[in-house]
């Protein structure tokens, strides 16, 4: 960034604070034209006579500010742009002129602003040096331990690219939990009094008894009450003994507002966390669409058995996921009835209602609407109706005189020729519910006809 300021700032000190770049002015030669007047640099046959490094500068201004700016940041991309004097100019300048980067030199003012969510990539902007680190060395109330925790947190994400005075001071609030197997650490309503770090063992969290994740060593639990300030959502329970660092919310937040870092991967650790669960959301939703376009290719219609038994793109592993997912949570949108469903109900409801003795193909239908219903009907019953003793009798009766029927036909007119009931007999049953059923619904003419 670029800052405009008049001849006399140029001599006056800067804080040592803020570490502006360096700032570097060339001599004007001669009468500098109006910026509508200057040319492009590229379009420039020859540059200026560049100065010695040792020469003192003539009169500045700020068009030639912004004309060396330009022309070092051609030769900082190709030095090979610009003139040979030029090129041994910075050259001999970007070696002889610490800078607050890699002891470089910028070309300037300018002041990088910080992010919370993007870290320089070669880290701070600058590092203390000893002697600062020294006096920035916090005073701790248990040192030992303190520094024997630094051991450990700083090779967790939450805590990477701290200082090590910083981590002290992290690892200064934090005590030591330890619970047994079963245990419960919070429950959802609780005070979120703190954020949680895993040492040993493996927690589980559930909400409303779906288990939500399963965290180990080096995890985090309990991070969003620290974020929101709201009271827990979802229980955690101890799957084994478990010892945990916990961070009390009080003086965890106070470092969140002195300490950038840590704010930024504590975020990172959430959305990392958010980014997972939604792929894996993706690839059930995947799972549940490959049923519904693929199940009737293992449906059992092969009375003796011999019919496919697996499909690879109805397997789990297909998508990335294990049997380790098979109890966790999932979004059933998509699917009638309750909103969230283990992975393990998800496949066990659509094997039943695409897998079994009916095989149904309708997703190549163009009216979603036709889609929808079908959908909705199969689903929610999972293709199998519950039959009263009533109603099994009389389909039993229908499929009796379809079987003496057809049995009298062949008797009486042997060696005609005729249509048979013949593997088809349980037509018959289904016919008698559908005109049933239309006449429900307040249909009067049913015409049967055969082509």
């Amino acid at each position: 960034m670029k800052t405009a300021a008049a001849e006399g700032d140029l001599d006056r000190p800067v804080s040592s604070t803020t570490r502006p770049a360096s700032i570097i002015l060339a001599p004007r030669r001669g009468p500098v034209p109006a910026s509508s007047e200057r040319k492009d640099l590229a379009a420039m046959p020859t540059p200026p006579v560049p100065p010695s490094p040792a020469a003192p500068f003539g009169p500045l201004s700020l068009e030639s500010l912004d004309f060396v700016e330009g022309l070092y940041e051609r030769w900082q991309r190709d030095p090979g742009s610009v003139d040979a004097g030029w090129h041994a100019y910075f050259t001999a300048l970007d070696a002889s002129t610490p800078g607050p980067r890699n002891g470089g030199v910028q070309i300037g003012p300018s002041f990088a602003a910080p992010s919370l969510f993007h870290a320089p990539a070669g880290g701070p902007m600058w590092r203390l040096s000893a002697a600062e680190a020294a006096l920035a060395r916090p005073t701790l109330r248990f040192p030992e331990k303190a520094r024997q925790r630094v051991q450990y947190l700083e090779k967790l994400q939450l805590f990477q690219r701290l200082r090590v005075n910083e981590l002290e001071l992290v690892a200064d609030i934090a005590t030591d939990v330890e619970i047994a197997r079963g245990q419960v650490l919070f429950r959802a309503g609780d005070a979120g009094d703190g954020m949680y770090v895993v040492v040993r063992g493996q927690m589980r969290v559930a909400r409303n008894s779906l288990e939500i994740a399963t965290l180990g060593p080096g995890e985090v639990v309990g991070e969003l009450a620290i974020m929101d300030q709201l009271p827990r959502s979802a229980d955690a329970i101890a799957m084994e003994d478990t010892t945990l660092l916990k961070l009390p919310s009080s003086a965890l937040d106070d470092l969140l507002d002195q300490h950038g870092t840590l704010a930024r991967n504590l975020f990172h650790v959430v959305t990392k966390r958010l980014r997972e669960s939604n792929a894996r959301q993706e690839r059930v939703d995947q799972l549940v669409r490959a049923f519904r376009v693929r199940g009737h290719a293992i449906a059992e219609l092969d009375p003796l058995g011999r019919g496919r038994k697996q499909h690879p793109e109805l397997e789990i592993g297909h998508y990335g996921l294990s049997d380790e997912d098979l109890d966790l949570p999932f979004s059933s949108r998509t699917l009638p009835g309750a909103p969230v469903l283990t992975l393990r109900r998800i496949v066990q409801r659509l094997h039943n209602t695409y897998c079994r003795h009916i095989g149904v193909q309708y997703m190549h239908i163009d009216d979603l609407q036709v889609q929808a219903w079908l959908q909705q009907r199969m689903e929610d019953s999972e293709n199998r109706r519950v039959l009263s003793a009533a109603e099994q009798r009389r389909i039993l009766r229908k499929l009796t005189e379809a079987e003496l029927f057809e049995t009298f036909i062949h008797k009486k007119y042997l060696g005609a020729k005729r249509f048979s009931l013949e593997g088809g007999e349980s037509l018959l049953p289904l016919l008698d519910l559908a005109i049933e059923e239309a006449a429900v619904h307040g249909a009067d003419h049913i015409v049967i006809g055969m082509a």
